[in-house]
């Protein structure tokens, strides 16, 4: 599949005023309110500083062609209904779709996109930086306006490297360089004389980081009586309580680090980390 470059961009620019009414008709679909929309002229994309209207909340539409893409800015004075941040499955649904009927809209014939997505963003302006534009990105502004209503301006941005980007999958990667950085840290040899130097420290570091450490999943656990333990025998049936749906605990050395949903991965079985550094729940002991 072919990337989107700077020059389907714009091909795009030329579609999005030709199909305006179509990219209307994807906002009322998924907004279930009628729309005109006007699509302006081509321009760079401005630097983060020279984007402050853009420092508010709001959704980006994605689309992937390749490796690349664009995205729609929708803040979130459009206005945006409420649920577009925590969408029931019938919003899901209206908001899976609206990238869709905008790839049809707006690219070109020969490009096809291959994903989708509407993610909220807490910040707009920041959100344009995390997906990437290339060099030469550029965007096209886009005037909707609701029947009666104010009309406000929508950003078509492009070529992105990472248009459907998710900011949970962000949020969950900052957190967990952050843990890392915890690690080195609390792990830092003591350097009473204070004559170390920050790089021979990270090497020092460097070195501990390579020890190996034993790494095991538990299925599940349960008490049983030791009659039930000596009468165990080829074929015996134990039952536990734990769901099959529900998380797998890995343990390194014995102690609980992080949970995950088991894969198949060819002849072998893996660890999906969904959860890292948990609290071990236990029920209080009744004396």
């Amino acid at each position: 599949m072919t990337d989107f470059t700077i020059q389907h961009f714009q091909q795009v620019a030329d579609q999005a005023k030709a199909n305006a009414g179509s990219v209307a008709d994807g906002l009322k679909q998924c907004f279930e309110q009628k729309y005109t929309v006007e699509a302006g002229d081509l321009a760079s994309l401005p630097t983060a500083s020279e984007r402050d209207a853009l420092n508010e909340p709001g959704l980006l539409v994605g689309m992937r062609v390749g490796n690349t893409g664009i995205v729609v800015v929708i803040p979130e004075s459009f206005p945006l209904p409420e649920w577009y941040r925590e969408p029931n499955e019938s919003q899901k649904a209206r908001l899976g779709t609206i990238g869709m009927e905008w790839s049809m809209a707006l690219l070109p014939e020969e490009l096809m996109a291959e994903d989708f997505s509407s993610h909220p963003f807490d910040n707009l302006n920041s959100a344009i930086d995390l997906v990437t534009p290339d060099p030469e990105a550029q965007w096209i502004p886009l005037q909707a306006t609701a029947e009666g209503g104010t009309p406000f301006t929508l950003y078509l941005v492009g070529p992105v490297s990472k248009p459907c980007l998710d900011p949970k999958e962000v949020a969950q990667k900052a957190t967990q360089e952050a843990k890392k950085e915890a690690v080195l840290e609390g792990m830092a040899y003591s350097d009473p004389s204070g004559a170390m130097t920050e790089e021979e420290r990270r090497t020092r570091m460097a070195r501990v980081m390579k020890l190996k450490v034993d790494v095991s999943v538990r299925l599940a656990e349960k008490k049983i009586e030791l009659s039930q333990l000596v009468a165990m025998a080829p074929g015996s049936l134990i039952l536990f309580d734990k769901a099959c749906e529900e998380l797998l605990d890995m343990y390194v050395n014995n102690t609980p680090y992080c949970r995950g949903e088991v894969v198949k991965v060819g002849e072998h079985f893996g660890l999906k980390v969904n959860e890292v550094g948990f609290h071990m729940e236990r029920e209080a002991r009744i004396i």
